[in-house]
């Protein structure tokens, strides 16, 4: 944290803060259920703020100079919400999450029944292998008392 306002972004703000600032805005009720931090997130990709204006740490946005009260000014625009296309905007970036989310879910899903089933594959082929070297033992030691029988004969 202490690096990062060295770095040029004076102005923090928490993830809960952030979501509890837009929470009243009507137009946002729905939406501030999401997580804080994919809020807040969705939120500044939504009014269009470049990455190189905020770092998101762990618990904390850090912001440049101005970019806090940029915030602030679009909140408290008297008379009217939020602008449409940055509500729009900002239902697309959630919804895209949690698509993206869910995907990913999926996918580690599928990923981990290919990994039981090779699980399960070398599985087999090691009880298979077991039983080969089980029969060639066998195998081998009745070739060697039945050599023994015939030479003990000669």
């Amino acid at each position: 944290a202490v690096q990062l306002m060295a770095r040029g972004y004076p102005s923090r703000c928490s993830f809960t803060e952030l979501r509890a600032m837009f929470a009243p805005v009507p137009s946002l009720a729905r939406l501030t259920a999401f997580a804080p931090l994919r809020f807040s997130k969705a939120l500044l990709s939504a009014v269009a703020m470049p990455g190189e204006q905020y770092r998101v740490g762990i618990t904390r946005i850090f912001f440049r100079a101005g970019q806090m009260a940029f915030l602030e000014r679009l909140r408290n625009i008297p008379g009217e919400p939020l602008p449409r296309d940055v509500v729009a905007a900002l239902r697309r970036r959630l919804v895209r999450q949690r698509w993206q989310s869910a995907l990913f879910f999926v996918r580690c899903a599928l990923a981990a029944g290919k990994a039981v089933q090779r699980m399960r594959g070398r599985h087999t082929w090691r009880r298979a292998a077991r039983l080969r070297l089980a029969v060639e033992r066998t195998w081998l030691r009745r070739a060697r008392t039945v050599r023994a029988f015939y030479r003990a004969r000669l």
